[in-house]
């Protein structure tokens, strides 16, 4: 229960970091048991010798048949980006350069 204005506001807080504690945990819970998976199929299919199979391949063939209306051009580009979508977040693919920002996109740097 709060008594004042600025009680209210700092308990407020108090709830909105706890809850982005928890959001944060779970991402980083939830980003390690994926890279777990695409090292362990990686390592699982290294062992007959095609270290090349990984779980964001596995992904890629799961994901096929909803890219039926793309251009076999594309494809592979496609795939890449929609696999690493699923396991990982944008900014890898801002970093490795798949995606491109836009010319007028304001940096922080600037």
């Amino acid at each position: 229960e709060q008594h004042n204005v600025i009680d209210a506001l700092l308990t407020g807080a108090g709830h909105a970091l706890k809850i982005c504690g928890y959001l944060i945990a779970n991402l980083i819970a939830f980003i390690s048991v994926l890279h777990f998976a695409d090292v362990t199929i990686s390592w699982l299919f290294g062992l007959i010798h095609h270290p090349e199979i990984n779980f964001q391949s596995l992904l890629g063939l799961v994901f096929y048949p909803f890219s039926v209306f793309i251009a076999y051009q594309e494809l592979g580009k496609i795939r890449k980006l929609r696999n690493e979508l699923i396991l990982n977040n944008t900014f890898p693919l801002y970093l490795n350069g798949t995606l491109k920002l836009p010319s007028d996109t304001p940096m922080l740097w600037e």
